[in-house]
């Protein structure tokens, strides 16, 4: 009887560990072939080109010069697991929204749509 008290104990200390994170999510790492600096160039009713940096937690930061508009724009988004990216140029009211894909072989693309100004176009790049 001793011996099952003890198990018993010891089943309860184990499941009930320090580490409970309160069922929280854990932060998802990106695939490390694609953190790092990345650079590349859109098109369509706007042009110009993009240098960004997606963080291991996937955290794009960046900025975007537009060559149409002569105006410098800074970049937000993430990356997810798979790479597929969602981000804002601009601000989010006034901004175009960039969605696409960095692969792993170092290349990534996509489009981008800015409903306020009606402007729709691609963008590409390459890791640094």
């Amino acid at each position: 009887m001793k011996n099952l008290i003890l198990l018993f104990t010891a089943f309860l200390f184990l499941n009930c560990s320090s580490d409970d994170n309160g069922n929280q999510p854990l932060p998802v790492t990106v695939n490390t072939a694609i953190i790092g600096s990345w650079t590349g160039t859109f098109s369509g009713g706007d042009a110009g080109n993009w240098n960004a940096t997606i963080s291991d937690l996937g955290v794009v930061s960046g900025t975007a010069y537009s060559t149409t508009f002569q105006a410098n724009y800074t970049i937000t988004g993430t990356v997810d697991v798979t790479g597929q990216l969602n981000a804002t140029v601009g601000n989010s009211s006034t901004g175009a929204t960039f969605v696409g894909l960095f692969q792993t072989n170092g290349t990534c693309s996509g489009t981008w749509i800015n409903t306020v100004e009606e402007l729709q176009g691609t963008w590409e790049g390459t890791k640094d």
